[in-house]
């Protein structure tokens, strides 16, 4: 269905090769996003959403395949939930998770792979013989019996507690697990050559202060990550996994992102960052992270149901969607927002060599309808196009009869 906003529009006169441009601007710059609610779950709303001083709900996956949200529950459960609605739908298959020796909690922090796949963590606190293990679902359905993926020590020798923060890009043996633990000024990633079975790798994070990274952690664009805690500032790493070092590229201060976002996530592509305010309100924020002067732009917030405390653990899980953000606040429920996309931003319109019309704009990444008018009173559908997300638009048009010709388009 056809928003009911027209974007922009421009006219090319052909008579006097002239090009007017009507509207005009750079739509990422302006960052005019905004959050709709597109729904919500208070505590005890479900059985498995749950209040306690050391929450019992802390960890949240979004699966891009079956679009699945999966909340992982200290009893050792996994509640699988539509996410378009938060109907529920099913629980994973926890055979041969658990079990003596597995840490404080069974499962923690859960996770889906691009192909699908879904990994979950135990929390061992105990630093004398660390045992963090990670399970591994192929996909999320109920019949699906989990693998161990991974079982030992991330770091051998640290003494370091595991498990607190958790976080997962790519697939299959692309796929990289990143963890960081409670103290200490390290992280551990997980790399994998059959897809199956990971190893560990230490990164020495050489200028951050012991457990700065503990409780918000989020992959970045290429060896990068971003990492918190709900009382420090927000820090993008650098890493170079061959030297097993680490240091920050940049140090965000409050005024940019608040010290009180602790839980994140981060979708490199549309250089977005949605952060848990756990601080009273709750609260989930956006912020595009694309501006040219460096600055974070918040582009929208939305209150969590309840407004309980989360200050002890400041646990959650933040993930994206393709244009949705799901959000779990521990003891303040589970909702899901979409992104409403800024306007698409035509920068400049040419005539070429034969009379072809070039025009070029930059939007937010999507499906949009180019239309065509010669009077601005009949349109009538020009092309079907999308915007990749590099946020450019691009479109060659050849004239046929009209002198003059008006263009806009529409987001699908």
């Amino acid at each position: 269905m056809l928003s009911t906003q027209t974007l922009h529009r421009f006219v090319v006169n052909l008579l006097t090769l002239a090009v007017i441009l009507i509207f005009g601007g750079n739509a990422l710059a302006q960052s005019s996003s905004r959050l709709e609610l597109l729904w919500q779950l208070a505590p005890f709303s479900r059985p498995y959403l749950t209040t306690n001083e050391l929450p019992f709900e802390r960890g949240m996956a979004y699966n891009p395949i079956t679009h699945r949200v999966l909340i992982a529950s200290w009893s050792n459960r996994v509640h699988v939930v539509n996410a378009a609605n938060g109907s529920d739908l099913h629980e994973l298959n926890m055979t041969g998770v658990g079990g003596a020796g597995n840490g404080h909690y069974p499962i923690l922090l859960i996770k889906a792979a691009d192909d699908g796949a879904i990994y979950a963590g135990n929390l061992n606190t105990s630093t004398a013989n660390p045992k963090f293990r990670l399970y591994r679902w192929a996909n999320d359905n109920p019949d699906t019996i989990p693998t161990l993926a991974f079982s030992g020590d991330p770091s051998p020798g640290s003494n370091k507690r595991w498990g607190d923060s958790l976080t997962l890009r790519g697939a299959g043996t692309n796929t990289q697990v990143l963890l960081t633990p409670r103290d200490g000024s390290l992280a551990a990633l997980l790399t994998t050559a059959d897809g199956l079975n990971f190893t560990s790798s230490t990164i020495n994070l050489t200028d951050t202060p012991s457990g700065y990274c503990a409780l918000g952690l989020a992959f970045g664009p290429g060896n990068t990550f971003y990492g918190t805690t709900h009382t420090n500032p927000l820090r993008e790493i650098t890493f170079d996994i061959g030297a097993g070092t680490g240091i920050t590229s940049r140090l965000y201060n409050n005024a940019e992102i608040p010290t009180a976002i602790s839980p994140i996530g981060i979708n490199p592509g549309l250089k977005l960052l949605a952060g848990i305010h756990v601080f009273s309100p709750n609260h989930l924020r956006v912020y595009d992270l694309s501006p040219t002067n460096g600055v974070p732009v918040l582009i929208g917030s939305t209150s969590f149901p309840s407004d309980n405390p989360n200050t002890h653990t400041a646990g959650g899980s933040v993930e994206f969607g393709t244009n949705t953000v799901y959000a779990l606040d521990a003891n303040n429920g589970l909702m899901a927002v979409r992104i409403v996309p800024p306007p698409l931003t035509f920068e400049s319109i040419s005539v070429q060599t034969g009379g072809q019309i070039l025009l070029e704009g930059r939007g937010w990444p999507g499906n949009y309808l180019l239309e065509i008018s010669s009077s601005l009173n009949d349109w009538s559908a020009l092309e079907n196009t999308a915007i990749g997300t590099n946020g450019i638009f691009e479109y060659l048009h050849t004239p046929t009869n009209s002198l003059r010709s008006f263009y806009r388009v529409k987001s699908l």
